[in-house]
């Protein structure tokens, strides 16, 4: 059985720190970047098993924290979709950069730049194991699964809405 996700928003309310130094680029440059490019494409077709859904997703990211190693090579990234809110589609880390507080670095200074730029609120969806990373970077469930489901109307806009 596939483990369950969550979802999750954060309304962006002040600046916090990030433990790593994080750019936060258009989708445009990362493209100019081809490095960076293979590397995104190398830990995305090996740690999703969603590669068609990631290229479906490719077409609406305008934002992309990305992270590099002491070489100066990408090892770190995280894609923003910037309709009005934004979403954050992927959040990927090399292995060897994992457990170095890369991947809460991607997400908070994503929220950083959401507040600078005046963005109501940040989504995402994650796998249930991740809560802890993302409730630390700031980030509250929104609803149960379950409630996601309900018929539309005032109920299930209180379900949705976040408390305080």
């Amino acid at each position: 059985m596939p483990e369950p996700e969550l979802h999750y928003f954060c309304k962006p309310l002040a600046l916090r720190p990030a433990a790593h130094v994080i750019d936060f680029i258009t989708a445009q440059q990362l493209l100019a970047d081809e490095p960076a490019c293979q590397t995104l494409w190398e830990l995305v077709s090996t740690q999703f098993r969603t590669r068609s859904k990631f290229l479906a997703v490719w077409a609406g990211v305008r934002f992309v924290a990305l992270h590099r190693d002491a070489d100066g090579r990408a090892d770190g990234f995280l894609l923003v979709n910037a309709p009005v809110n934004w979403q954050i589609d992927y959040v990927v880390v090399a292995p060897t950069a994992r457990g170095q507080g890369v991947a809460s670095a991607l997400v908070v200074e994503t929220v950083n730049q959401a507040f600078l730029r005046e963005v109501p609120y940040v989504m995402l969806t994650s796998k249930a194991s991740l809560r802890p990373l993302y409730e630390a970077c700031g980030f509250v469930p929104v609803a149960a699964p379950e409630a996601l489901a309900a018929p539309a109307g005032p109920a299930a806009y209180r379900a949705l809405t976040p408390k305080g």
